[in-house]
C-alpha cells in the first residue's frame, strides 16, 4: 500500500492510496510451465539457489503465495528441475505459512554445507485450481 499526498491546488490536500504489489524477489526456474520449477531468490542482488534440507510445504506455500499462486501441489528437492548457477543462499528453511515473502522466513543451517544436486524445487497449484479437499470440508 503506497498512500500519496496530492496538492490539488486550494487548501484541502487530497490523499491517495494505491494498492500495489512488490515485484517478488523470487523466481522459478527449469520448470515446463510457470508454475513449477528451481526456487531462486535475489539476495544482496546476486540470484542463487535454497537448498533442499528442511524445504517442505511451508517454505513451499509461501513461495507459491508470494509469486501469486493459489497453494502448492508438491514440494521438490534433489535438483528435480536441474542443478542452478551461482549461491546457494539458505538452507534450512523455517517458514510457518505466516509470513508473505520468503526472505522473511526464519532460516538455519550452513548453506555452504549444500551443492547444486540439492536444489529445492516447487509445483505450484496453477491459476485457477482450487483445493478440492478444502472446498469439500466447506460443505459437510
Amino acid at each position: 500500500m503506497l498512500l500519496v499526498k496530492e496538492d490539488n491546488g486550494d487548501d484541502d490536500d487530497l490523499y491517495l492510496i494505491y494498492f500495489c504489489k512488490i515485484k517478488a524477489s523470487v523466481r522459478l526456474s527449469g520448470g515446463r510451465t510457470p508454475n513449477e520449477g528451481r526456487v531462486e531468490i535475489l539476495y544482496n542482488q546476486v540470484w542463487g539457489t535454497l537448498c533442499d534440507d528442511g524445504w517442505d510445504v511451508n517454505d513451499a506455500g509461501v513461495l507459491c503465495n508470494e509469486l501469486g499462486f493459489p497453494g502448492v501441489a508438491a514440494v521438490q528437492g534433489g535438483a528435480s528441475f536441474g542443478e542452478g548457477i551461482g549461491p546457494i543462499h539458505f538452507d534450512q528453511m523455517g517458514c510457518t505459512r505466516d509470513e508473505v515473502s520468503l526472505i522473511k522466513c526464519p532460516r538455519g543451517g550452513d548453506a555452504g554445507m549444500c551443492g547444486h544436486g540439492q536444489d529445492a524445487g516447487v509445483i505450484c497449484q496453477p491459476q485457477g485450481m482450487y483445493n478440492i479437499a478444502l472446498l469439500t470440508n466447506v460443505f459437510m
